[in-house]
């Protein structure tokens, strides 16, 4: 499983790694540095050295790179995936571990989403994510109806039955986070997302990912992925491609992607970010199963959880 954007705190992203996972991280900086023209490596020790979108940028990368260095990690150790599956911009780094994408163009995916930022800047029209734990997705739906409009905010996200994610117009999604906690959430968080991401009101502010989606090549996967919008097993070019296309701008559905991978007999989920982002997002769905971080691999070899 592969996260989203991740957390700006670089340095606690890193941590975790040993000297030889940290050698992995440091190499795709130094080839991520070349592409982007940016001192990723420098930025994961001083973030103030870069600043505004390129600082965004830089952060998103480095959650991806941490991603990429996880797996490589496990490949390693002979631990080999059955399925695979990427949350929101994750996505990116599945295409590239199982070999659909370039790293290059991985990169370049990642950039779309900056390219969106870009759009909605200019256009000064203020968006917003936010995470309501506690409500379940009737709720929350109910909260919109009552308090808002679809048309302004929705739920982007269902990981578990009370870990919802909602997009929107930023006064929109405030107030939602407001309601929540006044109707029992037990925490609600307005994410550091200028964007109205997993919603239709991207579709107006997606030319620029669009565009890199359509500008790359595709191979076929060599390992399935599982879609988290309709929960299909992908392998060809051509519907990975597809899959890029629905992503940023249609509700994911996380909660039934981890409950068809449980049907389909999967028990063990890898989580591939250092900060076990997956694994809150997940477990409360997939109780029955383990969930493993980078971290499971310091015991018996990572054959506990």
């Amino acid at each position: 499983m592969f996260q989203g954007v991740g957390t700006s705190d670089t340095r606690k992203s890193t941590e975790v790694f040993n000297d030889e996972e940290m050698k992995i991280f440091l190499n795709l900086c130094e080839r991520a540095s070349e592409i982007t023209k940016m001192d990723i490596r420098k930025f994961v020790s001083n973030p103030l050295s870069l600043s505004g979108l390129e600082s965004t940028f830089a952060n998103w990368i480095i959650a991806s790179l941490c991603d990429c260095t996880v797996y490589e990690t496990l490949i390693s150790k002979g631990i080999h995936p059955d399925y695979i599956a990427g949350y929101s911009v994750g996505l990116n780094n599945v295409c590239y571990c199982t070999g659909s994408v370039s790293f290059e163009d991985s990169l370049k995916l990642l950039y779309g989403g900056i390219l969106s930022i870009i759009e909605l800047t200019e256009k000064s029209v203020k968006y917003g994510m936010g995470v309501i734990i506690g409500l379940d997705y009737k709720s929350v739906s109910e909260l919109i109806a009552l308090h808002s409009t679809f048309e302004k905010v929705n739920v982007s996200s269902e990981n578990s039955d009370t870990f919802i994610v909602i997009s929107g117009f930023l006064d929109e999604v405030k107030k939602l986070l407001q309601k929540s906690a006044e109707e029992g959430a037990i925490k609600t968080i307005l994410l550091d997302v200028p964007c109205a991401f997993h919603s239709s009101l991207m579709r107006d502010y997606a030319k620029g990912y669009f565009d890199s989606v359509s500008g790359i090549f595709y191979a076929n996967s060599n390992t399935p992925i599982v879609s988290i919008y309709d929960q299909r097993i992908i392998t060809s070019a051509e519907d990975i491609k597809k899959e890029l296309q629905r992503n940023y701008i249609e509700p994911m559905k996380w909660r039934q992607t981890v409950k068809y991978l449980e049907d389909a007999g999967v028990t063990e989920f890898w989580d591939m970010s250092t900060l076990a982002a997956n694994k809150k997002a997940s477990r409360l769905t997939g109780k029955e199963s383990k969930f493993k971080t980078i971290k499971s691999l310091r015991i018996s070899g990572g054959l506990q959880p």
